[in-house]
């Protein structure tokens, strides 16, 4: 377990992945809103 959270503690100070989760976020509440808007 211990290994486990290193690995992904290592992973996500990485700046690709914390890129990746930005832009995933970012197009969700892009969608989120545009869903909302034209509800």
């Amino acid at each position: 377990v211990n290994i486990l959270k290193r690995v992904a503690g290592d992973s996500i100070m990485s700046p690709a992945f914390f890129r990746q989760i930005v832009m995933q976020w970012t197009k969700m509440s892009k969608t989120l809103y545009y869903w909302l808007r034209n509800r």
